[in-house]
């Protein structure tokens, strides 16, 4: 069993969703990484930027971008066949069925 299906059925208290996942994806944290020489920050998990700036990690100045919104823009802007569903609302993208 994946660590993945753990971590979703022994949590019982706070909802995960699907989009939480992917945040560790090395893409994604290579996308992250090369976003940030750009000057944008990727905000992979809920918070992180507020994280970093209170354990002193330097990222102001930048614009931050939340994963789940850059997910959706892409799809709604590169994947046509998925575009509607993108506009419609982003929860749709990270559904399971």
């Amino acid at each position: 069993m994946s660590t993945q299906l753990i971590t979703e059925f022994l949590n019982s208290q706070t909802p995960i969703r699907d989009s939480y996942f992917i945040a560790n994806h090395t893409i994604v944290r290579d996308l992250q990484e090369k976003l940030l020489e750009k000057g944008y920050f990727l905000e992979r998990q809920v918070n992180e930027y507020e994280y970093m700036k209170e354990h002193g990690i330097d990222i102001q100045g930048k614009t931050i971008m939340e994963l789940e919104s850059v997910i959706q823009y892409y799809v709604g802007y590169w994947i046509n066949r998925n575009a509607s569903l993108a506009k419609r609302g982003k929860n749709a993208l990270f559904d399971k069925n």
